[in-house]
């Protein structure tokens, strides 16, 4: 890579703000099942894709969007129960991405084996209610007769942030006021050397302030042929804390939970920890030491040991002409 002339990045500080009080739960009309900032309802009577989307807006919802683990277990779990294979709001565009009814990006996914096929006509997204492939999805066709289940929500999908004035260095991709390149190509790399790389173009691993942003690095990483590394890693401190701190069970907590930050400096206001993780995997002075942080094809993120080879995500700030 190089950097063409006429092209002027500067780095940039992100404030993000501190996290609000949690909302309470909503207060969900008769029938529904509250969870969170949602409410959920089954129904039971079968519907084509339209009908039933058609169904659930004239009660101020949508078909279900799940945009993450902890929304599809409840849904499979506790709404669905194993009844019967129901719609919920996924459908297939015509470019062949998915889409959410209720505008949310895809952010979660949780297709069957072998799904979605794609087969002609199985443009319309439904949850399976048998014990062996319970909770996942199945394309199908729309004009499908179906139960269904139907969402209202109190939350906004996140806006799409107004592109920026600047310029992206080639092969980068830009994404609001910033740039993003992936590699994921069959060599892995190390986090130091993938480091290295993004550096060598004056840019940084990338740091990751908002699910909508991982979504579009999780798009531009197609071939899926490796998990990617991005810019955070555990507080070179913890290590010097551990070693000299008697209470070594808070320090431990602290830099398993707490101690990360992003390469860029930008502040850590966003984090999308796979499930169990961080896995309280630091042991100070190991090799295997768990201090830099990977993301899975679903987006969400493992620390993992530096030196295994992976894709990586660079990303800078957009550049000014001159």
């Amino acid at each position: 890579w190089s950097v063409p002339h006429g092209l002027a990045c500067q780095t940039s500080w992100l404030t993000i703000s501190s996290p609000g009080v949690m909302e309470s739960a909503l207060p969900c009309p008769s029938g529904y099942i509250s969870w969170y900032l949602n409410c959920y309802k089954l129904v039971e009577e079968a519907a084509t894709w339209d009908a039933a989307q058609k169904a659930c807006a004239q009660t101020g919802g949508n078909l279900a969007s799940i945009d993450m683990s902890y929304d599809q277990a409840f849904v499979a779990g506790v709404v669905l129960q194993g009844k019967a294979d129901a719609w919920i709001g996924l459908k297939r565009k015509d470019d062949g991405s998915y889409m959410w009814t209720d505008g949310w990006p895809v952010f979660f996914t949780q297709w069957g084996p072998g799904e979605p096929s794609n087969y002609a006509g199985e443009g319309c997204v439904s949850m399976h209610a048998s014990p062996f492939f319970h909770g996942t999805w199945n394309d199908t066709k729309c004009d499908d007769a179906k139960p269904y289940i139907c969402k209202i929500s109190k939350e906004s999908p996140p806006p799409t942030p107004a592109p920026g004035s600047g310029k992206c260095l080639p092969g980068f991709a830009p994404y609001g006021h910033h740039c993003y390149f992936v590699y994921n190509g069959p060599k892995g790399f190390s986090w130091p050397d993938a480091r290295h790389y993004c550096q060598a173009v004056k840019t940084e691993l990338a740091s990751v302030h908002s699910r909508a942003e991982v979504e579009f690095i999780r798009n531009l990483n197609y071939t899926k042929e490796h998990h990617i590394w991005i810019g955070l890693t555990r507080d070179q401190n913890c290590n010097t804390f551990y070693q000299a701190n008697e209470t070594k069970m808070i320090i431990y907590f602290l830099c398993n939970i707490v101690g990360w930050g992003w390469t860029d400096k930008t502040s850590v206001g966003f984090l999308n920890w796979a499930q169990g993780e961080p896995n309280a995997a630091f042991h100070p002075g190991e090799v295997a030491e768990e201090n830099c942080v990977e993301m899975y094809h679903d987006g969400h993120w493992n620390d993992n040991n530096c030196l295994l080879k992976r894709g990586f995500a660079c990303r800078h700030r957009q550049c000014t002409i001159y």
